[in-house]
């Protein structure tokens, strides 16, 4: 005989669902932050040991190069085959192009050090200590709970055959990495994947068994949100950093063709070792001969503009992997533009791109792609000239020619992909027959088009529900698309929990949604609250959940997926 579950049961086991479902997505979303963290991680320390390696080399040909030049102009300055005024141009150039340099070079004892024996190499190593995000005492307690019981459970001293001891012994390490790290959600996965089958307690109802399920499950995805919110930060610190402005700086010059070492100034630094060596030959040349080389005028003729080694004081810094990595890695002029006043493409023009035009991307993974944009068509949007006065145009792409790009490069770009950066101006033509479409309509196909890609990691039944409710007016904002679905499906008042996130009022204080309060883009929609008898403030709706399982919870939830897309 089957027995019916009661209606208690059963709202507690939706509710368990929704929260392993909540528990699935933050993972998901983890796993994400965490690949991104190491593949930025990972370019920077590249791009950091290639700038090691390039400008140990290119300094200790400096010194070579100088040792040489000196040991030649101490025997020149007395050498009577030569005219004082000879004499004075060589020990003009000395001091212009050795003196002045060595004054802006660090010190280098040892030309052949090994640098990983040094404490740099323990810098280096420890580079992105400062942006880690400690977790707060009551989440570290958490941390160390799920630990010290992972701990106990595999220690190499409990295992009954040396097979098994040496797969604790591996367990052993996974769990501790993942303590150091405050990785919590390792040490969860751990924890359920070795979990053992609950047996049913003597005199405990299924009604408790259920609440404590639901207690844990609530315990887990806090910590899992508290994890994502240190790692987003963490990952914004860097970004934000003199390290996150180089690897912005680089990948942008490599994307335009540009070589990292033209991106760091290498190249410089090796045209200016080059003079050098032309210096040293013409002394050569003017030892061997008695009389002046005519390199050694023209070098001079060369020095009447602004020294080169100028810039020693940019590119050479003591501290290497400090606050001084700014001025090598980051120039005001990369990113001033100045609008064009007589561009080729005005304003308006129907464009094609008539030539091959790689377009780079990476998806969810940091993997980089390209694509051939020969073919795409629009409008120009912008006329710019760039630092350098060369002109940079801003085209609005049609429909047909949206509906092409790959689905990475419009969840890269979000709400900015059908802008296309166009720097080189002879790939750009006239679109001889060019269909244009209303803005309506061309809002409302790039609306659809994100919103059929944007979405593509969550599920499927969610995945659904937002195409619903922000394409439900296609050629509407998705303020609009929000408000009318809030209008029909969470009608004023209602009722809803403040998340953790919020610092007034309290977390998990029940608030009345009393109205809708505007729009921004920093928070996007906010909603007008009565927290107790009299209290009535602004509050982004982003910081509100449903309590249980209500449509409000699901509908809270749908929106906060997008909020966090978007943001």
């Amino acid at each position: 005989m089957k027995i019916e579950k009661s209606q208690e049961a059963l709202k507690r086991e939706k509710k368990i669902a929704d929260l392993e479902q909540q528990i699935k997505r933050t993972q998901t979303t983890l796993k994400s932050l965490k690949t991104r963290l190491a593949n930025t991680q990972t370019r920077i320390e590249e791009i950091q040991r290639e700038f090691f390696r390039k400008t140990e080399r290119i300094k200790n040909k400096w010194l070579e190069v100088t040792r040489q030049i000196t040991q030649l102009t101490e025997k020149l300055r007395n050498d009577q085959r030569l005219l004082q005024d000879e004499r004075a141009l060589i020990e003009g150039l000395y001091q212009a192009l050795v003196l002045e340099g060595q004054e802006a070079m660090p010190p280098l004892d040892s030309p052949d050090i090994d640098y990983s024996q040094t404490e740099d190499k323990a810098r280096f190593q420890d580079l992105f200590e400062s942006f880690k995000i400690e977790p707060d005492s009551s989440d570290q307690r958490e941390i160390r709970k799920i630990y010290l019981g992972l701990s106990k459970r595999f220690h190499p001293d409990r295992a009954r055959n040396d097979n098994e001891k040496k797969q604790y012994h591996e367990l052993q390490q996974q769990i501790n990495d993942a303590y150091q790290t405050h990785d919590i959600q390792a040490l969860l996965d751990l924890e359920r994947f070795f979990a053992e089958p609950e047996s049913p307690v003597k005199g405990v109802s299924t009604i408790d068994l259920l609440d404590a399920q639901i207690t844990g499950l609530k315990n887990q995805l806090q910590a899992l949100k508290q994890q994502q919110k240190r790692l987003s930060k963490e990952i914004k610190q860097l970004r934000n950093s003199d390290l996150g402005n180089m690897l912005t700086m680089v990948d942008g010059m490599e994307r335009y063709g540009a070589s990292m070492d033209e991106g760091l100034g290498l190249s410089m630094m090796e045209d200016m070792v080059g003079l050098l060596e032309r210096l040293k030959s013409a002394l050569e040349s003017t030892q061997k001969e008695g009389k002046i080389s005519p390199d050694l005028i023209e070098i001079q003729t060369e020095l009447n503009s602004p020294s080169p080694f100028d810039l020693y004081d940019e590119f050479f810094e003591d501290d290497l992997y400090g606050d001084g990595m700014a001025p090598y890695f980051w120039d005001d002029e990369f990113s001033e533009f100045e609008e064009n006043p007589n561009p080729k493409f005005p304003v308006g023009t129907p464009v094609r791109i008539d030539r091959k035009f790689e377009i780079y991307y990476i998806d969810d993974k940091d993997i980089k792609y390209t694509f051939d944009g020969k073919g795409l068509s629009g409008v120009i949007s912008d006329t710019l000239l760039d630092g350098d006065g060369l002109p940079f145009y801003y085209v609005q792409l049609d429909i047909p020619s949206m509906n092409r790009l790959p689905g990475d490069y419009v969840r890269l770009h979000t709400d900015m992909f059908s802008s296309l950066e166009v720097e080189d101006e002879k790939v750009l033509g006239h679109a001889k027959k060019y269909k244009k479409d209303s803005p309506e309509k061309v809002f409302g196909a790039y609306r659809e088009i994100l919103y059929q890609h944007l979405f593509h990691y969550l599920p499927v039944d969610q995945k659904k529900r937002l195409r619903q409710i922000l394409l439900a007016f296609p050629g509407q904002t998705d303020e609009v698309n929000w408000l009318a679905c809030f209008e029909e499906q969470l009608p004023l008042p209602f009722t809803a929990r403040v998340k953790e996130v919020s610092q007034y009022p309290k977390p998990g204080q029940k608030v009345k949604v009393i109205q809708y309060g505007g729009y921004s883009d920093e928070v996007r929609i906010q909603v007008l609250i009565q927290a107790g008898q009299n209290r009535v403030q602004l509050l982004p709706l982003a910081e509100l959940e449903g309590i249980g399982s209500s449509p409000v919870g699901q509908l809270l939830d749908d929106y906060l997926a997008w909020f966090e897309l978007m943001m």
